[in-house]
């Protein structure tokens, strides 16, 4: 079940896609692999114990990525489809949350010890007799070299090294204490220091250096290794995840088989995972509409929908066309993400790179963003207007209700700070009045113009007009910035609604090579996930990839702030410091939220089971009754 690395990664959406019929198989015994100590899951922990007691293996569970990936390097990664395929093939040390981390991955035990007046040392032990997918043994070497190598060198482009600075914000020490031993250790302690120190990824070092021979002196070698057309056979063995890759076109196909070497085992003794394999079906162009005509016509298991879709296929269910759960809306926002549009403060006009570096521009945009309409009209209601760059359902949400049981309590004085000075509500008068204040005033064409020098940047004079992308086939989001045009056009603003294909997007975004772009993250709830987007140095700091060199004093506010967050101990204080930290992005607004929907979730009743609503999470104990998926 889900384990992995908590950090922010650009999301597309996924959605579902083309499945075929494979006869139940056996899934061989764990006893079978000699010497090792498997993870064993009992029913009662399954996603549906109920569903776990008839489990059969075989079947090839499909899907669709509605937007292309762009690599199957787990380290370099940076959007969800890339993810959705690299996360079959690997495991992570370790499973649980990040508040809760479990000894359920590829480390059997782990040890945590007080080092000096106030550092850390997390010992991990490696799970006795775990193999990489080819049989190669899984060892300490594998984890310090995955860490040491891959993801702690600067040359390398990795969200994951943003994840794992200490509190004083240095990288930790890395010590093979044994053959199957490694220990981290911070000099300053990490709230969540355990789930911190795990890579998420853990590889084979032999099987890196075949592909990458002088990775070791050139760390740089390793941004384009394991790229799309990296050959399937070359990969067996990477990872040790519940995969391995079998084919892939990255144009329209990748299909993955069983892993059978894989460590993990049901009560009755099987081995899993019960799936033969996955076949995932690439459509970046259409794809909200194609996934759902494959799962109306019987091609597909499983599907994310539209708010849009509910009614069409509650529709065919009555009319028995087939069956289909009646709980497609979960009733609550999806957990770990947030949707916004961003504009990039090193975009090529110098005109318009001035007025995007200008907080109150960014404070004018929120205000024309009228996240209520998108809500009604758009999400059909199903959803929430979004404010905060942490997620919702974080217990350092910003908005949370103090006074749940349970809850992190809250300063009232923050929490009027952020009413009053945070949060943007849709109030395009008020955004046309903080314009005319900056000096964009409106021109004789109705746009508003640019003045020369706007803001003591050195800028040339133009007009205030640029382009905003977002991912071809993601209809929401296309009807969303049409409606950010339209508002901004009413206030003398010139925005061009321009989709594209996602992947050209994320390389535009990945370089601050856009004018602005309306896209999403995907990560863990609390805020130590987004330490990749938010501190200066991180990979993903996509609105000012500049900031390395040139920090402004936002910037430098918010690295001090996230530096004392994740160094915070005390759950208390903790929320009071990352309550100063919604305020400050709030008041900056670096990312413009717009909505989030419900988690949304339709699937074949008769077909799919003990998924837990997340088939992708759930991989490994996820099947196909009688081991038969449906499709052709």
């Amino acid at each position: 079940m889900f384990k992995g690395k908590f950090t922010a990664i650009l999301l597309a959406v996924l959605v579902a896609g083309l499945g075929f019929n494979v006869l139940a198989a056996d899934c061989g015994k764990i006893a079978d692999q000699k010497d090792l100590n498997p993870l064993v899951i009992k029913n009662a922990d399954m996603p549906s114990p109920d569903d776990a007691k008839n489990a059969t293996c075989g079947g090839i569970m499909s899907n669709t990525l509605i937007a292309r990936p762009r690599t199957l390097n787990p380290i370099t990664l940076t959007d969800v489809p890339s993810l959705n395929l690299v996360d079959r093939m690997y495991d992570a040390l370790l499973g649980g949350t990040a508040d809760q981390p479990t000894a359920t991955g590829l480390a059997e035990a782990f040890e945590v010890a007080k080092v000096g007046n106030n550092g850390q040392k997390v010992t991990f032990t490696i799970r006795k007799g775990v193999k990489f997918a080819n049989g190669d043994p899984v060892t300490a070497d594998d984890v310090l070299f995955t860490v040491v190598n891959l993801i702690f060198p600067k040359d390398i482009a990795t969200s994951i090294r943003d994840g794992y600075a200490c509190g004083d914000g240095k990288l930790p020490t890395v010590t093979k204490e044994a053959a199957n031993k490694i220990s981290f250790t911070c000099n300053v302690t990490l709230r969540v220091f355990v789930a911190t120190m795990d890579p998420g990824f853990v590889l084979n070092k032999k099987k890196v250096l075949e592909l990458v021979p002088n990775v070791e002196r050139t760390p740089k070698d390793f941004n384009t290794a394991l790229g799309l057309t990296t050959p399937p056979d070359k990969l067996k063995g990477i990872g040790s995840g519940p995969y391995v890759l079998t084919k892939i076109d990255p144009a329209s196909v990748v299909e993955f088989a069983r892993n059978t070497f894989f460590w993990e085992a049901d009560e009755k003794g099987q081995q899993l995972p019960y799936l033969a394999g996955i076949r995932i079906l690439i459509a970046p162009t259409q794809g909200n509409e194609i996934s759902l005509a494959q799962f109306r016509n019987g091609q597909t298991d499983w599907l994310a929908p539209r708010p849009e879709d509910i009614a069409v296929l509650q529709s065919d269910k009555a009319g028995k066309s087939f069956q289909v759960n009646d709980d497609i809306d979960s009733g609550r926002p999806g957990g770990g993400t947030t949707q916004f549009w961003v504009f990039s403060w090193t975009t090529k006009t110098p005109a318009l790179r001035a007025v995007f570096r200008s907080k109150e521009f960014r404070q004018a945009m929120s205000q024309i963003t009228d996240r209520e309409t998108m809500r009604k009209n758009l999400l059909l209601g199903l959803g929430i207007q979004q404010f905060s760059h942490v997620p919702v359902p974080s217990q350092f949400y910003v908005e949370r209700d103090p006074k749940a049981q349970g809850a992190v309590p809250q300063d009232a004085a923050l929490r009027d700070q952020w009413e009053k000075t945070g949060k943007y509500l849709y109030n395009p008068q008020a955004a046309a009045a903080l314009l005319d204040k900056i000096g964009l005033t409106v021109g004789s064409d109705g746009i508003r113009i640019i003045p020369a020098n706007f803001q003591g940047q050195g800028n040339p004079a133009g007009k205030l007009e640029f382009t905003l992308n977002t991912n071809v086939g993601n209809t929401i989001r296309e009807e969303e910035i049409k409606l950010i045009a339209s508002e901004a056009k009413k206030i003398g603003v010139n925005i061009k609604a321009e989709p594209k294909d996602f992947a050209a997007l994320v390389d535009q975004l990945l370089v601050g090579d856009y004018e602005a772009i309306r896209i999403g993250l995907a990560g863990g709830n609390d805020p130590e996930s987004g330490l990749n987007v938010y501190t200066c140095e991180g990979n993903l700091h996509f609105y000012n990839v500049d900031c390395p060199k040139s920090p402004t004093q936002f910037e430098k506010d918010l690295d001090a702030l996230y530096a004392k967050g994740v160094a915070t101990l005390d759950r208390n204080e903790a929320g009071k410091i990352w309550d100063q930290v919604q305020i400050l992005v709030g008041q900056n607004q670096p990312l413009v939220h717009t909505v989030l929907s419900n988690a949304l979730f339709a699937y074949r009743t008769d077909v799919l089971k003990n998924h837990g609503r997340a088939p992708y999470g759930n991989h490994d104990v996820v099947y196909c009754a009688n081991g038969k998926c449906r499709g052709g």
